[in-house]
């Protein structure tokens, strides 16, 4: 247990909404980590199962346990409550469906720290809901740290969309009034990490699988949404990025990187939510069509992968 009046070394934010079956699983694997120091903080988002419940009895046995009950907001704006409630000097996102090995915040706590970093990315166990695991490879299967070029850490690693494998310096987050867009409902990790990296000045990957990640779970929010919820969620997410870029002016040298990405990871996301390539080519070339002539021209299509121009040379047509 932590003294209330001292700043713990993580700050452990776990938004909840009708997670009853995989809640306790959850918090014991945080409070039985090897590593103490550290604040768990709780945001009930609307839950209308046994969740809440479950948290008030785990707040009887655990002071440094802060919970928030909110009406559902969804998990960004449950997640920007734990930010500014937190006090810790890193800050971990946890899904309370999910689970972290015993020692995953003293692992990711000593790393961070031996190089004194903004951000470390550490590898997964993903679970295909219910029983087969498989490794999840960070950037590599060796050490890596990014000390001159953020942009080279956030589109060279595998896993830029998740949140939920990072510690983040709680300082970076702050000083640069960095939140969860609340109105993007698919990928909000996404645009997230797309705001945060470029402002890390040190950027460590670990492959140490600390976090054990349930996919497909039954009840699942982003397995429960509409094909026109993802899509027009994602639309805006493109666009947000875009319009965070521009006006931080990164895209006067990595235009074609953001290009490459959209066109990478943003047309395979939405093939898996639509099923369908004729309807992935019509959504994608109105997203990025509307993205802007800096981003969507013939000198960037020039500059991304072999599969990517063919893709863009698809949506020219």
């Amino acid at each position: 247990m932590i003294d209330k009046n001292i700043c713990p070394k993580i700050s452990v934010i776990v938004p909840v909404y009708n997670v009853g079956n995989y809640l306790s699983e959850c918090l014991d694997s945080i409070f039985n980590q090897s590593f103490n120091d550290i604040e768990v903080i709780c945001i009930n988002d609307g839950s209308e199962d046994k969740s809440y419940d479950i948290l008030n009895d785990y707040k009887k046995m655990y002071n440094n346990l802060i919970i928030f009950n909110q009406e559902n907001q969804g998990v960004s704006s449950a997640r920007n409550v734990g930010i500014s409630a937190a006090k810790g000097k890193y800050i971990l996102f946890v899904d309370s469906d999910d689970y972290l090995r015993e020692d995953a915040c003293k692992v990711a706590y000593l790393e961070a720290e031996k190089d004194q970093v903004d951000i470390l990315s550490f590898g997964i166990y993903k679970i295909t809901y219910p029983y087969h695991r498989w490794r999840y490879k960070p950037f590599s299967m060796k050490e890596h740290i990014y000390t001159q070029d953020p942009f080279l850490a956030l589109f060279t690693g595998y896993d830029t969309v998740l949140v939920w494998n990072k510690l983040y310096k709680r300082d970076l987050l702050l000083k640069n009034n960095i939140f969860f867009e609340k109105d993007i409902t698919f990928l909000e990790d996404e645009c997230f990490n797309f705001t945060v990296f470029p402002k890390a000045k040190k950027i460590k990957y670990i492959p140490n699988a600390l976090y054990q990640y349930r996919q497909k779970r039954s009840g699942s929010a982003v397995y429960s949404y509409s094909q026109d919820k993802k899509i027009s969620s994602q639309k805006i997410l493109i666009e947000r990025i875009c319009k965070i870029w521009r006006e931080n002016k990164y895209l006067d040298e990595h235009a074609s990187q953001l290009l490459n990405f959209f066109l990478d990871f943003n047309y395979a996301a939405m093939y898996s939510a639509l099923k369908d390539e004729s309807k992935v080519k019509d959504v994608i070339s109105e997203i990025l069509f509307s993205i802007g002539e800096d981003i969507f021209n013939v000198d960037n299509i020039k500059k991304v992968s072999t599969v990517c121009q063919n893709r863009a040379k698809e949506l020219l047509k």
